[in-house]
């Protein structure tokens, strides 16, 4: 059973008489207790699509164009006001990228759960239950810490004080959307660790959104690979990684360095991503693409299912997959 299931999303937004299409018919379902990785540079629309799983972004000036967002069978895109706060936080939450944005600087840490809890569980928000979830969330002393103020705490603590929040009314699907970028590579993997950790202990789903496919190797299920809008490549993380079949999904693979590779080994992705809305026709890939042919500046791929579970949108895939060996170690 799916915990939420995207169909066909189209998402426009306004830019002075403009309206640019940004998310073009993008289909991604996670199911229960599932994580599934969302993978691509920055600006391929990520945040964007994340965001739009409850109804996160202003409308105007964005417009849902096309397309459904089913929780429990629900339609997001149809509900009011009042529904969709009951399912924000509670079926549906989020971590960010930088938790000291997310933390108001003047309350304790216990003050901020506190306020969550009240929000969304209970209005007798206890020192108790405040407690509970730092322990969840495996910060040491929690007595000791509810009192701090944020600026007193690492990076690390502060990332998981706002998991503490996200997790307060134990949500079906947690999204983490660059949680681990701005931490050192210790604190990433521990913050790594503790997300399987949780999804096994509370039985939820996990939206992970990355712009580095070198951290889902061993905690995704899944991963969705998406560039300019568009998913490009899905499929089980093993297999994706072992052997990839999109241009693009390649050429992020190449960036991550790997411990022993010979020096001069490293490749980038030749020129950028296209800004939002503003795509080349065609495959939206091509002007940066090495197997590029001489159609692919005019007729755009679907995204076709290559082998069980495997979907690639490249009609000329078989270019890229001659080679093997391209699993981060």
């Amino acid at each position: 059973m799916a915990a939420i299931e995207i169909r066909n999303l189209r998402l426009d937004l306004r830019e002075s008489e403009n309206v640019l299409r940004v998310i073009e018919n993008l289909s991604l379902s996670i199911d229960e207790e599932e994580i599934v990785s969302l993978v691509g540079e920055s600006g391929s629309g990520k945040s964007l699509t994340a965001l739009s799983l409850v109804r996160l972004i202003a409308c105007p000036p964005a417009r849902f164009s096309g397309g459904e967002i089913l929780v429990d069978g629900r339609d997001v895109l149809q509900m009011t006001k009042a529904e969709l706060r009951a399912i924000r936080g509670r079926v549906v939450s989020y971590v960010f990228q930088e938790p000291g944005a997310s933390l108001n600087p003047v309350l304790t840490v216990g003050q901020q759960i506190k306020e969550v809890l009240r929000l969304h569980c209970s209005e007798e928000a206890r020192d108790e239950d405040v407690g509970r979830l730092l322990r969840l969330v495996k910060i040491p002393d929690p007595q000791l810490r509810m009192n701090d103020y944020p600026y007193r705490l690492s990076g690390g603590v502060q990332q998981r004080v706002v998991l503490a929040m996200a997790l307060a009314a134990r949500p079906r699907l947690l999204v983490a959307d660059e949680a681990t970028t701005a931490l050192d590579a210790t604190v990433q993997t521990q913050i790594l660790d503790l997300l399987k950790e949780l999804r096994d202990k509370l039985g939820m789903a996990i939206l992970l959104i990355t712009h580095h496919l070198g951290v889902v190797r061993d905690i995704a299920d899944r991963v969705a690979v998406m560039y300019a809008g568009q998913i490009v490549e899905m499929g089980p993380t093993k297999t994706l990684l072992l052997r990839p079949l999109h241009p693009y999904t390649r050429g992020l693979i190449e960036c991550v360095p790997r411990l022993g590779a010979t020096a001069g080994h490293l490749r980038a992705i030749p020129g950028q991503v296209p800004r939002l809305g503003s795509y080349p026709q065609g495959c939206r890939f091509h002007p940066r693409c090495a197997w590029a042919q001489s159609d692919c500046s005019t007729r755009e791929p679907d995204l076709e299912e290559i082998e069980p579970g495997h979907w690639v949108r490249c009609p000329y895939w078989k270019l890229t997959s001659t080679d093997t060996g391209h699993e981060h170690r």
